[in-house]
């Protein structure tokens, strides 16, 4: 029963590495009113308007002044 449950959360773990997530950053408003959509490996929020992000290793930090919306594929 312990190798089943070993096993199965070794399965998880390794579909679980490939995420990627999709980071939504709002900006402007009105008519210049933008969403710009970043695929990254990780990200880490500061707050509800800045966030850490991972590239391919990179690590990038981006800012979105009506906010920025993290979301799994």
């Amino acid at each position: 029963m312990k190798k089943i449950l070993f096993l199965a959360l070794v399965l998880v773990s390794l579909t679980s590495c490939g995420r990627k997530f999709n980071m939504r950053v709002c900006s402007g408003d009105g008519i210049a009113y933008t969403e710009t959509w970043i695929e990254c490996d990780s990200f880490q929020m500061e707050s509800e308007f800045e966030a850490d992000i991972w590239v391919d290793g990179q690590k990038l930090h981006i800012i979105g002044d009506r906010g920025i919306k993290p979301e799994t594929n």
